[in-house]
């Protein structure tokens, strides 16, 4: 009987050794992942957020040298920019960052940070593009961005984009919600254009305003960052 219970013990001893081991392998597939940027520390958002702004000036710049988009910012309700776009590369990353800023009388808003992705064009986009921007027009274009809710600037998703090509009379149109602009092209039709899925960036507004912002509220307070200035001075001048 001691001769029969041996090879069972042993067998019990066994697996009671290996369980452990088993747990240990098991235990990467079950523990929650954390986010890819979980060890960036609020300083690195800070600079993360300027750094962003500093494009956006960048872009600001370009969109300035033409006088007829020096004058059609005079009269937008808003301005969202794409400062940095590779089309081969949305396929691999199809979002990206986005910077909006609001007409407040004279002067603007802060930023507000964005994603949006993915991104079509359309061919009147021109080929060569690195910086994307569409001018805000309506109260109504600025609204869907402060509402928070993620939305499409696109035909479908509600807006009226500006045909710069088809337009005969007065441009931009009275009726008119945004009117795109490139690095390569300038000033384009809009018709063929979707901006998928922009919605807010909360890690990028929460290190850039505080935890406390509401994004509503944000797109209508008195500009009150410092690192903003640059962003209102390039639209300013």
């Amino acid at each position: 009987m001691k001769k029969r219970l041996v090879p069972a013990i042993s067998l019990i001893c066994l697996l009671a050794f290996e369980r452990p081991a088993e747990s240990d392998a098991a235990e990467p597939t079950t523990a929650p992942r954390l986010p890819a940027d979980s060890t960036a520390t609020p300083g690195d958002e800070r600079n993360s957020s300027t750094a962003r702004i500093a494009d956006a000036v960048r872009v600001v710049n370009r969109m300035k040298v033409d006088p007829e988009v020096r004058e059609i910012l005079n009269r937008a309700t808003g301005l969202f920019i794409v400062p940095e776009y590779d089309r081969s590369a949305m396929r691999m990353k199809p979002r990206v960052p986005g910077v909006l800023v609001v007409r407040r009388g004279e002067g603007w808003s802060d930023p507000l940070f964005y994603e949006v992705g993915p991104i079509v064009l359309g061919a009147h986009a021109g080929a060569d593009i690195d910086a994307l921007a569409a001018i805000l027009l309506s109260e109504q274009a600025v609204s869907r961005f402060a509402s928070g809710r993620t939305f499409s600037l696109s035909l479908d998703g509600g807006f009226n984009m500006a045909n710069h090509a088809a337009q005969a009379g007065p441009f931009p149109d009275e009726g008119d919600d945004a009117i795109m602009w490139s690095n390569a092209a300038g000033l384009f039709p809009g018709a063929a254009v979707r901006l998928d899925r922009i919605r807010p960036d909360e890690v990028g507004n929460t290190a850039l305003h505080g935890p406390d912002m509401l994004l509503e509220q944000a797109v209508r307070a008195e500009p009150t960052v410092a690192e903003a200035r640059p962003l209102h001075s390039a639209l300013a001048d």
